[in-house]
């Protein structure tokens, strides 16, 4: 079960309260029905539980906006939202809502959020630890128990209350450089000098592991492409090497067995009386008439395992008349 959290803080408080998605078609009341009076969250239904562009604008719509209005001196200030590059968050329809409400837009860099989202920086992480809090107690007390929807609710908003407090949004936008802005941290623009290269990797690899670890290299740029590819040639030229001793090792292995096979022979043992000479050469031309003689053979052995059979039959029968005779 997935169920998304938007969510979203000020600079010193968090004014517009969570919005919950839940997977489903309808927002049953038992998900919500246990629940403190404050701090106050909302919640609805998406297909999967996940957020879209259409969310997104509702959210700006019924919870960003009538929050954070009345703090506006007559809804005439500008207001700023700041979001990630992420999809959902880029429509049309959500830049005009923006616009009619002279609310302003500042999207941060891809892959950057970690740094500068002061959510990422340094608020979900003590979210989470009084989220995992509140389900090891619901284990501890009740083990065998399953946990529903409706106890989400109840989690997420005790571990809201005991996170958005002013000090930790605080420190979260200190942190990330954004409020009161830091020049420090925006050097993390800067691209990171190269890691130094261990040797290992720019050998021939031997294994599955070590030429995932040389793609992984070449990928980050740390590697030469041809240079990789150079080293991955001989890998496989060393492994078709191997391939090809292998495989005559297993046909001198199946020739051996072929002919241990054939000498222990199987099912009835031809045997050759005293005097008999076997020659190879009298087999060879008379291969015809030896096999005549072997069918006859087992033509007539077939024909005595019938007739045992038959008295057998015979013998039982005539043990039953004499039974029933009085």
């Amino acid at each position: 079960m997935h169920i998304t959290a938007v969510l979203a803080i000020g600079v010193e408080d968090a004014p517009i309260p969570p919005l919950l998605l839940y997977p489903g078609k309808n927002l049953l009341h038992e998900w919500v029905a246990v629940h403190d009076p404050v701090p106050n969250l909302t919640a609805t239904v998406t297909n999967k539980g996940y957020s879209n562009q259409y969310m997104t604008y509702w959210w700006l719509v019924n919870c960003f906006d009538p929050y954070t209005a009345p703090r506006t001196r007559r809804g005439r200030e500008r207001r700023l939202i700041i979001l990630d590059g992420c999809d959902v968050h880029h429509s049309v329809r959500f830049y005009e809502a923006c616009w009619e409400r002279n609310i302003d837009l500042l999207y941060l860099p891809h892959n950057l959020s970690s740094v500068f989202q002061p959510l990422d920086v340094d608020f979900n992480l003590p979210l989470k630890r009084y989220y995992d809090q509140e389900v090891k107690d619901f284990q501890w007390a009740l083990q065998p128990s399953r946990a529903s929807k409706g106890h989400f609710y109840r989690w997420f908003q005790k571990a809201w209350k005991g996170t958005a407090k002013t000090h930790v949004i605080m420190a979260a936008w200190r942190k990330a450089g954004l409020w009161p802005v830091d020049k420090e941290v925006m050097r993390a623009l800067t691209p990171p000098p190269p890691a130094a290269i261990d040797p290992a990797i720019l050998q021939t690899p031997q294994s599955v592991k070590a030429s995932r670890q040389l793609a992984r290299s070449v990928r980050q740029q740390q590697v030469d492409p041809t240079e990789a590819f150079h080293k991955l040639g001989k890998a496989f030229e060393t492994e078709v090497a191997r391939g090809a001793v292998t495989a005559a090792e297993l046909e001198k292995i199946r020739a051996q067995q072929e002919v241990d096979k054939a000498v222990r022979g199987g099912g009835k043992r031809t045997k050759f009386p005293l005097g008999v000479v076997f020659d190879q050469r009298y087999r060879e031309t008379h291969a015809a008439e030896l096999a005549d003689w072997g069918r006859a053979e087992r033509a007539r052995n077939e024909k005595k395992a019938a007739d045992a059979a038959r008295e057998k039959v015979l013998a039982r029968s005539k043990g039953k008349d004499k039974q029933k005779t009085p």
